[in-house]
């Protein structure tokens, strides 16, 4: 059973129960701290969902319980024969409740986050019509690497990384830590020598940064994770996990069938890098030429054969519009593919008509790819520097940064992927 409030008004709520029993309805309950403060039953027809579902309104008196429910303050539960479950907030009300609890000055960066996510959230309402039956229960691939949930999207379970026991984790040893740490030190004192600026970025899992939807018990970052950032402190990192829990939109950074960056993510990902190392302190450029694109998720391909398992809507980037200058298309140099496996993939970019006339070399994995789509960072990158190099390599190799000698630097890891100390 399931039930969701997926509306508020002016002294009111309203939702719906995945459960339809005229004769005994499901107890709806709205419970403070403890106190049940008001209550009624579930005995609407939710003709929109379907004869399965029932639906309730409830009247409430303070308007601010309103607020604090759409917020997830307050408890609504629903009760039928004994069975209790808590009553999801539907996104949008969600969403719009933390807007109008924000500042002014928030409030109107939330505005501007809105218009450049138009393209994003037009495609996130274009759901597969067979989805209902992915949302009535959490069901696991047949190999352990994915699993769905209830909010529609689908997260990574067990697989290689066995992401699940991760965060189950109680404690991580010190000299572990202490090595992940010489690591960056290291290569921040090697590549600062150079003359070029140097970033570690740590991406979280779509999992952590979307804790409050995940389809198992996850409280935050794993603890290899959070330890290794607190340790890093110090050095030149950009924690995304942080990026993300400040947005609003938070669920439009991520594809949903799929591990990685959505166009939006991949995008706000690029400003945060570019901040960190000192290119910019405003919004200097936006996604533009939006389309949609059929593809098919590394994680919706692990549930083959179900009925709503079909390549996503995906909403894709032509170009950047930037308030400075006309930017181009980057050109492909050099491109090496090994016979097997990603480790040591590259890929060159030139771009005569870039952002910024620099020269960025970045050794990372799939979240960089090889920058055919507005989903990769090495989309953005090629079009936002004169030249961009992607090694995709857990460790940095001295001898390609000293040949290449670029401007910046940058290393890029994933929580899963921080049980292994790089080599370098």
């Amino acid at each position: 059973m399931r039930s969701v409030i997926d509306r508020v008004g002016e002294g009111m709520i309203s939702g719906w129960v995945s459960r339809r029993c005229p004769k005994d309805p499901p107890l709806i309950q709205i419970n403070d701290g403890g106190e049940i403060i008001y209550e009624g039953y579930a005995t609407h027809e939710r003709k929109d969902l379907g004869n399965d579902y029932s639906g309730f309104s409830i009247n409430i008196d303070r308007k601010y319980i309103v607020l604090k429910i759409a917020l997830g303050q307050i408890v609504v539960t629903a009760d039928s024969n004994g069975h209790k479950v808590i009553s999801d907030v539907w996104a949008p009300v969600r969403v719009a409740a933390q807007a109008a609890s924000l500042s002014a000055p928030a409030f109107q960066h939330f505005s501007n986050t809105l218009d450049t996510l138009s393209g994003t959230c037009r495609v996130i309402g274009s759901v597969n019509p067979n989805e209902a039956a992915l949302q009535q229960q959490e069901m696991v691939s047949d190999d352990e690497v994915a699993i769905t949930s209830r909010s529609g999207h689908l997260f990574l379970f067990r697989g290689t990384n066995d992401v699940v026991r991760l965060y189950g984790l109680q404690d991580v040893s010190p000299a572990f830590v202490n090595d992940w740490v010489d690591v960056v030190a290291s290569r921040f004192s090697y590549v600062n020598a150079l003359g070029a600026k140097f970033l570690q970025v740590f991406i979280p899992e779509k999992s952590t940064s979307l804790s409050h939807i995940t389809p198992y018990p996850v409280s935050g970052a794993n603890v290899i994770f959070k330890t290794i950032i607190s340790a890093c402190e110090h050095l030149p990192i950009l924690d995304f996990n942080r990026e993300i829990d400040i947005d609003l939109c938070k669920e439009a950074w991520w594809r949903r069938y799929d591990s990685h960056f959505s166009s939006y993510g991949a995008y706000k990902s690029s400003l945060a890098i570019c901040r960190a190392l000192g290119l910019i302190d405003d919004v200097l450029y936006k996604m533009d030429g939006g389309f949609v694109e059929l593809i098919q998720g590394d994680l919706g391909v692990r549930f083959a054969g179900h009925s709503w398992c079909s390549p996503e809507p995906v909403y894709l980037c032509s170009k950047i519009k930037s308030t400075l200058k006309d930017v181009g298309a980057p050109l492909i140099v050099k491109a090496i593919d090994p016979e097997a496996g990603h480790t040591g993939i590259i890929r060159v970019f030139r771009n005569e008509n870039s952002l910024f006339d620099k020269k960025m070399v970045c050794f990372g994995n799939s979240f960089f790819e090889r920058g055919g789509r507005s989903t990769t960072l090495s989309w953005w990158f090629s079009r936002l520097f004169r030249e961009f190099h992607f090694v995709w390599s857990p460790d940095l190799d001295v001898n390609y940064i000293e040949a290449e000698r670029p401007d910046f630097v940058v290393a890029q890891s994933i929580e899963r992927f921080l049980t292994r100390v790089p080599r370098a």
